[in-house]
Formats: structure tokens, sequence, C-alpha cells
């Protein structure tokens, strides 16, 4: 019989493999905490048997996909990041040129 942890663990990576991109930030931060927590009863608290054939396979598939997913949001995340350092450094030393021009000027002057 498979260790119901590394079933709990696969449900948990399919649910942030399918989050929308809403979800998504929240979902790999339990995905995260699962992780250390599964480790964490596995080390302590090691399987009697090995997993099935069936469920081996699905992990590693579902790992497989969760790096995939992981490694997308990283290159997207240090997109946003490359971006914003060039729209900071382009701004860098702007100084708005001065005016002896009032902003508001009245009719009646």
């Amino acid at each position: 019989m498979d260790d119901p942890r590394l079933i709990d663990w696969l449900q948990l990576t399919r649910q942030a493999l399918e989050a929308s991109k809403e979800e998504l930030a929240q979902t790999l931060q339990q995905v995260s905490s699962g992780r250390a927590e599964l480790q964490r009863s596995l080390e302590e608290s090691p399987p009697s048997s090995a997993p099935g054939e069936e469920l081996t396979r699905e992990l590693e598939q579902a790992e497989a996909e969760l790096e995939h997913l992981v490694a997308g949001v990283r290159e997207q995340l240090e997109a946003r990041l490359a971006e914003l350092r060039k729209l900071q450094s382009g701004t860098a030393g702007y100084r708005p040129a001065r005016s002896n021009t009032p902003a508001f000027v009245s009719k009646s002057v």
C-alpha cells in the first residue's frame, strides 16, 4: 500500500499545476511548505515500503512539471525585474526643467 503522505503530496503538486495565475503565488507557497513538511515527516517516520511503480511514475512526472512551472515563473519575474531596472536607470538623475512661468496664469493679468 502506498504511503498516504506521498499521495497527499501528489495531490498538492497537481493543484499547483492546475492553479490559475491569480492563485499561483499562494499555491506555490503551499507547495513549498508541504514539501518541507513531507521531507520532515519522511525523515522522522520513513515509509514501511517503497511506493508502487505507478505512484513513483506519477510523482516523478508531477515533480518534473512543477520544476518546469517554477522555472517559467522565475523567468517571468527576472524579465519583469530587468524591465523595472531599465526603467529606473532611465529616470535616474531626471530633474524637470525649471520654468519661470507659473503653472496657472489668470486671464485678468
